[in-house]
């Protein structure tokens, strides 16, 4: 299946419920914008620290599913990734946008962005850890990689297969978008920003 944007509008179309994660620096942030422009869907943001042990607390991932279930919307969530396999009942009527970068601009924005190297970085190597040794144990030799490559290796071994409905979009392809900015034009952005 393409991975270009502009093949998949007419599949992402399909849904009133999407959620764009991956990798940290895959290009979530403006795929959810994107989204949320091309198909006037209200921004959210799914990124919250969620407890692989607490899905039913009230800031529980669960929690947050069924506090929008009638809700249309475009969420940024690539702290969401390590989780989709458990919440599978969840996702009946959501389309997953899974997203897609060359590894080494992926591992330079996160040597970029503290927050992501010092805070996401340590939740999500916890919450991988204890997701793979018990959902994914034959991929145990991968917790050595970078937590870029384990969130792809578990995507596209593991998880993929078990997600009722799924796209891979590939950052490049965004390239033309008006809400596009050139990678010459980001150079001097700060973290999280999308906008001049």
């Amino acid at each position: 299946m393409s991975k270009e944007y502009k093949d998949l509008k007419s599949v992402i179309g399909k849904y009133n419920k999407v959620i764009v994660t991956g990798p940290h620096g895959a290009g979530n942030k403006i795929m959810t914008k994107i989204i949320s422009k091309d198909f006037n869907l209200p921004e959210v943001r799914g990124e919250y620290a969620w407890d692989l042990n607490g899905y039913d607390k009230q800031d529980g991932i669960k929690t947050f599913h069924k506090n929008h279930v009638n809700n249309k919307y475009s969420s940024f969530g690539p702290s969401q990734s390590g989780h989709l396999h458990r919440i599978t009942d969840y996702l009946r009527d959501v389309l997953v946008v899974f997203m897609y970068k060359d590894m080494n601009s992926i591992e330079r924005y996160s040597e970029r962005n503290k927050f992501v190297k010092d805070q996401s970085h340590k939740y999500e190597w916890s919450v991988y850890r204890q997701m793979v040794m018990e959902d994914f144990p034959e991929s145990a030799q991968y917790l050595r990689k970078s937590i870029e490559q384990l969130t792809y290796h578990i995507w596209e071994n593991h998880q993929r297969v078990l997600i009722p409905n799924w796209v891979e979009v590939s950052h490049s392809s965004l390239e033309g978008h008006e809400l596009w900015i050139s990678k010459e034009d980001r150079k001097e952005f700060k973290e999280w920003q999308t906008t001049f």
